[in-house]
C-alpha cells in the first residue's frame, strides 16, 4: 500500500528492502539527510541567525 504513494525513482531506491524500518530509515534519509547533513543544516542556520541585525531605519512595526 505505502508502495503505491511513492514515485517511481523514491521506489527503486527502496524497492530491495524487506523491514519497514530499513524503508523509512532509507526514506529519511533520502528527504531529510544524514545526521552530518542535518549537523550541517544546523550549523548555517546557527550562522545566519547570529548575523541577523536589524538596520537602524528599520521597525519591528515594518516587518510584514
Amino acid at each position: 500500500m505505502i508502495y503505491g504513494a511513492l514515485d517511481t525513482k523514491v521506489f527503486e531506491s527502496i524497492k530491495d528492502l524487506e523491514m519497514a524500518h530499513e524503508v523509512w530509515k532509507r526514506l529519511e534519509d533520502s528527504n531529510e539527510g544524514t545526521s552530518m547533513v542535518k549537523e550541517s543544516k544546523l550549523y548555517i542556520f546557527n550562522d545566519k541567525y547570529a548575523k541577523l541585525k536589524m538596520l537602524k531605519d528599520e521597525c519591528v512595526r515594518d516587518v510584514p
